[in-house]
């Protein structure tokens, strides 16, 4: 979101428009933003209805202009202030804003980076390191699906079969773009020399829908070595994980998997209508999974505080840690979050909270152990809300990459 701030009232400025600029950014939604008839409206996920009053934007890209009063205004209001978040350039002019500035100042400083609690964090040179693909796949069914393919500059060069890919899901009324940008999936493409395969608005899109188009995306880019495939999703993305690694069908054409914040399983996403659906078994299944200490959703068996509960995730675990061979899973619930204490816990913190007063987000790895001695599950305590963090998808992808599936659908794990 981009705001300009320029006084109205030659009086000057007051608390009052203080208030209004945060309220401003309060009212900011990204993730509930929809148009109608070129109209913003508000979506309620959970009545279908559209409303007026919010503004398009993402908190972590709240960009202020300012100009003369307004300048000061800034200066006194927002420059100074850590709780604002605001990413800020300040015109010299004093008689109203120009255009060139404002394109130089976007194009040259703002536009380039974002905003993480206290960190502002560089954007990717997208236009200059990789090829960004944005297609709509068509199903059989006739439903529509929109992607991104990030290709970074030194993968699109390389020979056939030499690329891995991660197919990546966003939550419920999100989109690919704003996944992207704060798990940083493309910068991690770009350093680790993968494609990264976005899907936009899944969120009721079956399992064969979705397949469909990812296969037509590895059908049409020979560069990409299907036996190191891996899928991630976040929220709602993770059902469809959980879902689609879980499906008879598709049970062995991913290497790995890393769902984020859900822990569930939809059977009407294996089939329209269905209440029931069967969980495949017969082979490993690398899973590294991510709840939130502090989420309103309950997104682990022993999460101190929770408002929405999506169904009982001790199902799915005991699922993934059967299929993988290790411990038979049970919830202990004074084993700590998981109800279940791992071989082995490591702490990771994020390389951008590294200052010790910063909002801390911390990865606490629970590694359980399976019949044949390699770590195939991974348990991930997230010590933040149900937010996507950058953390995640490098250990997410520090996990994945050790996996590989041999031709008869066999896990490879790396030494």
């Amino acid at each position: 979101m981009i705001t300009f701030v320029n006084p109205a009232d030659e009086a000057g400025w007051s608390e009052a428009d203080r208030k209004s600029i945060l309220a401003a950014v309060g009212s900011t939604e990204f993730e509930n933003a929809a148009y109608s008839d070129g109209t913003l409206k508000s979506y309620d996920p959970a009545t279908g209805q559209n409303e007026d009053g919010k503004l398009p934007g993402y908190t972590e890209r709240v960009y202020v202009f300012a100009d003369g009063a307004g300048a000061d205004f800034v200066s006194e209001n927002i420059l100074c202030d850590q709780e604002a978040h605001f990413v800020s350039a300040v015109s010299e002019i004093t008689d109203g804003f120009d255009a060139e500035q404002v394109k130089e100042a976007w194009n040259s400083l703002v536009g380039n980076v974002r905003r993480c609690y206290d960190i502002v964090i560089d954007i990717p040179d997208y236009e200059t390191d990789f090829e960004v693909v944005n297609n709509v796949f068509t199903a059989s069914t006739g439903s529509e699906l929109e992607y991104y393919l990030y290709i970074p500059n030194v993968v699109a060069a390389q020979e056939d079969k030499t690329a891995p890919i991660v197919v990546g899901m966003h939550g419920n009324d999100n989109s690919a773009l704003t996944m992207a940008s704060i798990c940083e999936w493309p910068t991690l493409a770009k350093d680790n020399g993968f494609i990264y395969m976005g899907l936009n608005h899944c969120e009721s899109m079956t399992d064969d829908e979705i397949m469909e188009a990812i296969e037509s995306v590895v059908a049409e880019y020979p560069v990409i070595d299907t036996s190191r495939a891996y899928m991630t999703g976040f929220s709602n993305g993770s059902i469809h994980t959980w879902n689609i690694i879980s499906n008879e069908k598709y049970k062995d054409f991913f290497a790995a998997a890393a769902p984020m914040n859900a822990c569930v399983t939809r059977a009407e996403y294996r089939e329209p209508g269905a209440e029931e659906i069967d969980l495949a078994s017969g082979s490993v299944m690398p899973v590294i999974y991510f709840g939130a200490t502090s989420s309103h959703i309950l997104e682990m068996p022993n999460q101190p505080w929770s408002m929405m509960d999506l169904g009982d995730v001790t199902v799915v675990l005991s699922y993934i840690f059967e299929r993988n061979g290790a411990v038979e899973y049970t919830n202990d619930p004074e084993a700590g979050f998981w109800g279940i204490k791992g071989d082995s816990e490591e702490e990771l913190t994020s390389k951008y909270y590294q200052d010790e007063n910063n909002k801390l987000v911390k990865d606490i790895v629970s590694s359980y152990a399976s019949e044949d001695g390699n770590v195939y599950t991974k348990l991930v305590a997230v010590t933040s809300i149900h937010e996507y963090e950058d953390l995640n998808a490098e250990t997410a992808w520090n996990f994945m990459s050790k996996f590989s599936r041999g031709e008869d659908g066999s896990i490879i794990a790396a030494e």
